[in-house]
C-alpha cells in the first residue's frame, strides 16, 4: 500500500487549479469542465432575447402544472369555486406566455 499513495494536490478530485489564482484561495479551483469549455459557457451566455424566452418557457411549464393541479382539485371537489378560480389563472397564463415560449432561441435558428 505505499506505493499507492498519491501526492495530494491543493484542489479537491474532479477540481483543477484556476490558472493565476493564488494557491488555497477562494475560487483556485474550478471544475475541470468548466477550465476546458470556459469559452464555450460565456460564449453561450443568454441574450436578452433569449432570456425572455427562457423565461416564457418557464412560466408556460409552470402554469402547465398550475392547470394540472386545478383540474385535480376539481376532480375530487367541483363545487369549490377557488380551484375554478386557479384552473382560469392558470389557463390565462399559460396562454400569455405560450406566444413567446414557442419563439426559437438564437442557437436554435
Amino acid at each position: 500500500m505505499r506505493g499507492s499513495k498519491k501526492k495530494r494536490g491543493r484542489c479537491w478530485s474532479g477540481y483543477k487549479p484556476a490558472p493565476g489564482s493564488t494557491p488555497y484561495s477562494k475560487g483556485s479551483c474550478v471544475k475541470e469542465a468548466y477550465k476546458r469549455l470556459g469559452f464555450v459557457i460565456a460564449e453561450y451566455a443568454l441574450t436578452k432575447p433569449d432570456q425572455e424566452i427562457s423565461d416564457a418557457k418557464a412560466k408556460v411549464k409552470q402554469a402547465e402544472k398550475k392547470g394540472s393541479l386545478a383540474s385535480k382539485a376539481i376532480q375530487t371537489n367541483p363545487k369549490n369555486p377557488r380551484y375554478q378560480k386557479d384552473l382560469k389563472a392558470a389557463k390565462e397564463e399559460f396562454d400569455n406566455y405560450k406566444g413567446k415560449a414557442s419563439e426559437p432561441m438564437t442557437h436554435e435558428k
